[in-house]
């Protein structure tokens, strides 16, 4: 095989290895969304959340393209919710454009329990409700 085959060879192989962790990536990330859609859009768990927190809903189209997969509805008003599936994602996510301090980012891991999702959740929201209350 002489070197321009080898180059090209090697180039297309690497592409491939890109493409296939860019899935992995996506597919974690819609993991890490489905298992929130599960805790607190299907199960019927509302008995365990506080009193303040009214609902959870999938974000719209037009708000999951400026970065909202899910809307709280709160006492204080509405709280936007981004989900990741891994620190990475979540610094990659503030430095877009369509990043703002306003929305809450939440990081949920492959093994993370629905307990633990719907504390981390919950949290997330938490903090985010209580800085509105300080301005």
């Amino acid at each position: 095989m002489n070197r321009e085959k080898m180059k090209r060879r090697s180039s297309s192989e690497a592409r491939r290895v890109l493409i296939l962790i860019n899935r992995t990536g996506i597919e974690r990330g819609q993991n890490a969304e489905e298992k929130v859609f599960r805790v607190f859009c299907i199960r019927d768990r509302k008995a365990a959340w506080p009193a303040w927190l009214y609902g959870i809903r999938k974000g719209y189209p037009q708000e999951d393209r400026l970065g909202i997969d899910f809307m709280s509805e709160t006492d204080k008003g509405p709280i936007p919710i981004q989900i990741k599936s891994s620190g990475r994602g979540v610094l990659e996510f503030r430095t877009h454009p369509r990043y703002t301090d306003k929305i809450v980012v939440v990081v949920i891991k492959a093994g993370d329990t629905e307990e633990t999702v719907s504390t981390k959740v919950i949290t997330s929201i938490a903090q985010r409700r209580k800085n509105l209350a300080n301005t």
